[in-house]
């Protein structure tokens, strides 16, 4: 099966957290198939509290294929992060996830639109 598209964090948080827009949207988004960036991963984890919380976030993303950042993608986001963390704020993850979305030419899914807005060069989706 082909990746259609990459998950930001704020999507599956939302999902985690039960918001009813995320729910609906997950449910009727079809056949999508979509990656999750391992960078992603680790930030969803990060936010954890304790081994149970891991657990269930882990069971419930479990579903999603993880997508790698390789060298090139390391080379992109740190040209980004080097130009844009001073003028536009933009974070570490942010620069790895748009560079997994930019060499992948798949549309990420994200509420935080706002952090990628520097990346001309990607495509973002707000999908509720």
């Amino acid at each position: 099966m082909k990746l259609e598209g990459l998950l930001d964090s704020s999507i599956l948080i939302d999902v985690l957290r039960e918001y009813q827009p995320a729910l609906v949207w997950l449910r009727n988004r079809g056949r999508l198939f979509l990656g999750l960036p391992s960078v992603v991963r680790m930030e969803l984890i990060l936010g954890t509290a304790n081994q149970n919380e891991q657990q269930r976030l882990q069971r419930a993303i479990a579903r999603y294929p993880i997508i790698y950042p390789n060298e090139d993608d390391a080379e992109w986001a740190l040209g980004r992060f080097e130009t844009y963390h001073l003028s536009h704020s933009v974070d570490i993850l942010d620069c790895f996830i748009a560079a997994i979305g930019y060499r992948t030419q798949l549309p990420i899914y994200t509420r935080n639109v706002k952090h990628f807005t520097p990346f001309k060069d990607v495509r973002l989706v707000e999908p509720y």
